[in-house]
């Protein structure tokens, strides 16, 4: 999307903490690279505001996100995950309160539901402008 020079901007994305999959880093449906688990990853872009989001897989995606890239600047981006396991202690309250076997129903639909909605389960956010 653009070439390294003073005209173009430097969008670094990170992939904080370990993890099995990579991200493909994507621009209003653009693939520009792929940003790996635990490293961080320059993408040179065209100055201008760009929607970024990171997809490992069909349903495993974060939200999208606006960056401003400065002409001859750089913006960091990070991929966290989020506190998932507080998501989880509502089927385990209905499996508690209801009996088993609506609680398994109850964890596969919220489950399910989690991987539907994009940034649930991993999130990026813009950490310096």
């Amino acid at each position: 999307m653009g070439t390294e020079d003073g005209r173009s901007g430097i969008l670094m994305v990170r992939v904080a903490g370990p993890g099995r999959s990579r991200f493909r880093i994507d621009s209003g449906g653009t693939a520009l690279g792929w940003a790996e688990p635990g490293g961080t990853t320059p993408v040179v872009l065209a100055p201008g505001t760009h929607r970024i989001r990171l997809r490992a897989a069909r349903f495993v995606r974060t939200n999208a996100v606006d960056v401003n890239v400065p002409a001859g600047g750089r913006v960091r981006v990070e991929l966290r995950n989020t506190y998932l396991i507080v998501l989880l202690l509502v089927p385990i309250a209905v499996a508690v309160f209801f009996g088993r076997t609506y609680g398994l129903g109850a964890m596969a639909l919220f489950s399910a539901t989690l991987h539907g909605v994009p940034g649930v389960t991993v999130r990026l956010r813009v950490v310096e402008p």
